[in-house]
């Protein structure tokens, strides 16, 4: 396996990323080197969301804050995190409103080293889709 970059993407919502970014800090990383990239898109909150993006220590490996000068839009801003393919072997792309558990890493792991080798395969989905209580 190779390396994985995690992408955190960003507009708007400082307290929403805040609550991704420390989710992720408290994530088990099996010792590996993760690279997080914070990728912000253009909005009127945008320094608000540079400044949290900015105070977090990321121990795993590099950060990379990206915030763009001109809104992209959903649709353009994720196509743009997933270009970062060409740089990492996979890319976790999680947007603001996310949170991720303890151990999703693992997950991640396991799932690029069954499929990295299938062409098929374009991405996996690392939600869990909520069942009503009745």
């Amino acid at each position: 396996m190779g390396t994985i970059a995690i992408v955190a993407v960003g507009y708007n919502r400082p307290d929403s990323i805040e609550q991704l970014l420390s989710s992720l800090l408290r994530a088990d990383y099996a010792g590996d080197q993760v690279d997080l990239v914070v990728s912000l898109d253009k909005g009127q909150r945008q320094q608000e969301i540079v400044a949290v993006a900015e105070k977090v220590s990321w121990p795993h490996g590099e950060k990379i804050i990206r915030s763009f000068p001109e809104r992209q839009g959903l649709r353009a801003h994720i196509i743009q995190c997933g270009d970062l393919t060409e740089k990492y072997n996979a890319v976790v792309v999680l947007e603001d409103d996310l949170m991720v558990a303890p151990h999703f890493y693992s997950y991640v792991k396991q799932a690029v080293d069954r499929y990295a080798d299938d062409e098929r395969i374009a991405g996996i989905s690392l939600y869990k889709i909520g069942r009503a209580h009745v």
